[in-house]
């Protein structure tokens, strides 16, 4: 089985040996229990295993890794990989059909050459299968054959990968996560870029019920797929809803409730060494997303604030979740948070929210909020 890195190899050769021998390790992680050896050449890993269908799955789970192509290795002989295309095209009864052989890669002195070997492998399933036909632009059938040294490997085609940074190569980070559809999905592009991104929920209830932690919980265990050991955190934020409602102008209420979650996530990072904090913010999308808004919220923490899904619309944030799974968890109904106001501020000024949040106390709150923090065990 071929593994292609792809990103990893446009990286000086010190950073690129660090990234591939974390991207080694999380491959074993991966797999787990599976039987399979792993040898590493000139930028490609190559992994010997009888379990294709389930190592080839995992695999493509796997952050930095572009592709994955299940493929027979077999001696470097021109006749032998002739031999085994055709095989290989009966085995997938190509009859009536057209082909195309592909030599991707051939690597090291051989007595052939890459167009030798597609024109005798190529005519040879001519005169061997009936009625097949080559067709170099659109073929309903290909055969990859990439040769290095005294090894050749032939495939059908590549699974598709992550791409990406191998997971742990950029630190730790926390994401404010509610399990919506935005914020599994910045989490995930976090992860992506090489980054541990543990999940931190606020409790509004009474604002909200069962529903809305169900819905996280099953959410966060879809991005389990792609690091088994991300955590679930959870703090309790209701009475601090209802104290704002109580205590301050409503149209307050959103802003306040950020910036109080920006205060306790950079109380978890300290205590999770963290380095940042992930949010699912969208220009735009709701009240607390204008330019403003989002500016006084991030004046609540020193630390810095990751925002992956700045400038996409609904429409690409969810095209992504289907992609990598959280769309269906997401989307699933719940009690929306009955404290959100009426007529939420659009334009908020820092220095009336500080003087509010001074009137409420706002660093004891965020001292009893952390007080309830707990870590969740994903399913």
């Amino acid at each position: 089985m071929i593994v292609r890195f792809g990103e990893l190899t446009l990286k000086s050769d010190r950073i690129r040996r660090k990234f591939r021998d974390i991207l080694k390790k999380n491959i074993f992680q991966i797999l787990e229990g599976l039987d399979f050896q792993i040898r590493e050449e000139r930028g490609r890993f190559f992994l010997d295993t009888e379990s294709v269908k389930d190592v080839s799955y995992r695999l493509s789970k796997i952050f930095g890794i572009v592709s994955v192509s299940p493929a027979a290795r077999i001696r470097a002989d021109l006749e032998m990989i002739a031999d085994f295309c055709v095989k290989m095209a009966k085995i997938n009864d190509i009859s009536g059909k057209s082909f195309a052989i592909r030599v991707v890669k051939r690597i090291g002195k051989h007595d052939f050459s890459s167009m030798d070997l597609a024109n005798v492998t190529g005519e040879r399933i001519l005169v061997t299968i009936p009625n097949v036909t080559v067709d170099l632009g659109n073929p309903d059938f290909e055969v990859f054959i990439e040769v290095r040294d005294d090894d050749a490997y032939v495939f059908k085609g590549k699974i598709e990968g992550l791409g990406g940074l191998p997971l742990g190569s950029e630190g730790r980070l926390l994401s404010l996560f509610s399990g919506g559809i935005d914020s599994p999905v910045a989490a995930f592009l976090m992860m992506k870029r090489g980054c541990f991104c543990n999940l931190l929920y606020f409790d509004n209830t009474p604002f909200t019920d069962e529903t809305t932690f169900k819905r996280a919980l099953e959410t966060a265990k879809v991005l389990k797929q792609y690091d088994p050991k991300i955590k679930f955190y959870v703090v309790k934020h209701g009475e601090n809803l209802e104290n704002f409602m109580k205590n301050a102008p409503r149209w307050f209420t959103c802003i306040l409730c950020k910036r109080l979650m920006y205060k306790v996530a950079e109380k978890v990072c300290i205590k999770t060494r963290a380095k940042g904090i992930v949010t699912g913010e969208s220009i735009g999308q709701v009240a607390s997303q204008t330019l403003e808004n989002l500016s006084v919220i991030n004046q609540a923490t020193t630390l810095p604030i990751l925002k992956p899904l700045i400038g996409l619309d609904k429409r690409e944030i969810e095209d992504i979740a289907r992609k990598i799974g959280t769309y269906e968890p997401s989307h699933k109904r719940v009690t929306s948070c009955s404290a959100f106001p009426e007529g939420p501020v659009l334009h908020a000024k820092l220095d009336e929210i500080l003087e509010v949040e001074e009137k409420l106390s706002i660093e004891k709150l965020v001292d009893e909020t952390f007080r309830t923090f707990q870590e969740i065990k994903i399913p």
